[in-house]
């Protein structure tokens, strides 16, 4: 007898809805729908705004977009940005093992344009490594290293064998 849509598990965007939400939105009496962002943010969004295109992310998409140094989709930006998420989104699922334990990216880091200037592309095959584990990223402590080499950096962590 309900005619109410379900969007669950559709994308728009870079939304993929979650859950409908019990919540509404007053003036519209429009279902709010919780989503997921391909960034790793979450946020409640109206039906119609979904479904007219009015939102495509949690606003990462205009952030990329106003760049000015037109690097957004290369190797060594999304770098930058994963090393950003995982010490200051508590929603990245690796944030407990940096920013979660105190792993910080330094000042001049949160320009990318300082970022790419101290560290240049990143080589194929490379990810950027902390040199000291205990400490955080800045450019006296990062350098750019092979997969074997990141293992042989590894922190020991408590209980594995």
């Amino acid at each position: 007898m309900s005619n109410k849509i379900d969007l669950v598990g559709q994308i728009f965007g870079r939304w993929t809805v979650l859950s409908r939400s019990e919540e509404k939105k007053t003036y519209e009496q429009s279902a709010l729908w919780k989503c997921l962002c391909e960034c790793g943010n979450q946020a409640l969004v109206s039906t119609g705004t979904l479904r007219r295109g009015k939102s495509k992310s949690c606003g990462c998409l205009q952030r990329e977009s106003a760049t000015k140094h037109g690097m957004y989709n290369t190797r060594v930006y999304k770098s930058w940005q994963q090393m950003r998420d995982r010490c200051n989104n508590p929603n990245h699922h690796a944030y407990s093992s940096y920013g979660g334990r105190g792993i910080s990216v330094c000042k001049e880091w949160g320009d990318f344009e300082k970022f790419y200037e101290d560290m240049g592309d990143r080589p194929e095959n490379m990810s950027i490594d902390r040199i000291d584990n205990d400490k955080g990223y800045s450019s006296n402590n990062c350098q750019w290293s092979t997969p074997r080499e990141q293992v042989n950096n590894r922190r020991c962590s408590s209980g594995s064998s």
